[in-house]
């Protein structure tokens, strides 16, 4: 389904007449008097959806997005299309996967400010949780020539348009031969109706990224929305988000809400957690823990110290620490205190070269027993 005319992509367009979602309609032209510009993008969700007559089944179809300055969010213009509805609802009417040391799948956890990339002969789910105004994003792709790949990334920013685009161009290259363009599944899940709106600014940024990237490699790639529960299609209503988590089956290519205990999120999470407090803020990068072409997880050397008022922190009640230290202190989980705690100890009691050398210069590699969730340290 198209939410706009025919015309030419500048072309002013009446949602009333574009929009088959009446409902969402009216609530969203009953709060702005003027009329949105819309642009088509090469960016596409599948076209079949219950709530509509449409009979393209099968058939995926472009999104229009609102022209740079528009005052109309991205997540309000998506809400709006039933395709992307019903995948939401799909999504969300089933309660999170629960993944614990006693569970059967190779699990691939990636962190917040990480990126990953796997094919089905080193895990069976890669996934990411904890998040609530950052964003899960995964990329999947599959090919007659090349074994399907996976990327997830947990996005806290709206610094990593490099990373995205090279997540992208990752799916392309494993699978391109230069004839039939490389289909690429995208599934998004993050963010609420923060005050600060900092959910929406990322929501925003990652969309319009998407839709940028698929214009310009319109001959070599499609990406699809298959999933995106984003900012207000991802409120709760009562100021937290529904999906926190979203985990991929490598195999099947099902995306579906997850959750996991610690004991299958290494390895190494609090050490990998210590990098957040220490990123380049000038050039700030997802780290990559694990790539298709090995069976490693690599933990990049990266210094870390005691900072000033880290004892602060430590002493400090769990509310107050909240306060100071999440974007969206109301709606942590219950863990949040005590894991960064640890993450705090550790950057305290143990130094950065005993775990990556006396230079801070010696990677950390894992491999994974057999078909478990347990990792050992091994020298390359």
């Amino acid at each position: 389904m198209v939410i706009a005319n025919s015309d030419s992509t500048g072309t002013l367009v009446s949602l009333e007449s574009a929009l088959k979602r009446v409902s969402s309609l009216e609530a969203l032209q009953g709060n702005r008097s003027e009329e949105v510009i819309l642009r088509q993008t090469n960016l596409r969700v599948s076209g079949y959806s219950e709530c509509t007559d449409d009979t393209s089944e099968g058939q995926d179809v472009p999104i229009y997005l609102p022209k740079s300055g528009s005052s109309l969010d991205v997540d309000e213009c998506l809400q709006c299309l039933p395709q992307i509805l019903d995948a939401r609802d799909s999504l969300l009417s089933v309660d999170p996967a629960h993944f614990t040391r006693f569970s059967k799948d190779r699990i691939l956890y990636v962190g917040q400010g990480e990126v990953a990339h796997a094919v089905p002969a080193q895990c069976d789910v890669i996934m990411s949780d904890k998040a609530t105004t950052c964003h899960v994003l995964a990329l999947r792709s599959c090919s007659d020539d090349n074994a399907p790949l996976v990327s997830l990334s947990h996005i806290d920013s709206t610094n990593y348009e490099k990373c995205i685009r090279s997540m992208v161009f990752r799916h392309r290259n494993h699978h391109w031969r230069g004839e039939k363009k490389v289909e690429i599944s995208v599934h998004v899940v993050g963010g609420f109706n923060d005050m600060d709106g900092t959910s929406q600014n990322i929501s925003n940024w990652m969309i319009h990224l998407l839709a940028d990237i698929a214009d310009e490699e319109q001959d070599s790639l499609c990406l699809i929305i298959k999933t995106c529960s984003i900012s207000c299609l991802n409120d709760s209503g009562n100021g937290s988000p529904i999906g926190r988590g979203l985990a991929v089956d490598l195999v099947s290519g099902d995306a579906f809400l997850a959750r996991c205990d610690e004991d299958v999120s290494g390895p190494l999470p609090v050490l990998r957690s210590a990098r957040l407090f220490t990123r380049n803020t000038a050039a700030p990068r997802l780290t990559q823990i694990h790539c298709e072409k090995s069976c490693y997880t690599i933990i990049e050397p990266f210094a870390y110290s005691p900072f000033r008022g880290m004892e602060s922190f430590l002493n400090m009640p769990d509310d107050l620490l909240l306060q100071y230290t999440s974007t969206s202190p109301n709606c942590e989980e219950d863990s949040f205190c005590d894991s960064l705690r640890a993450t705090l100890h550790l950057m305290r009691d143990v130094p950065c070269s005993q775990i990556f050398g006396d230079r801070c210069d010696r990677p950390v590699v894992y491999t994974r027993l057999g078909r478990s969730n347990s990792w050992t340290q091994i020298v390359l």
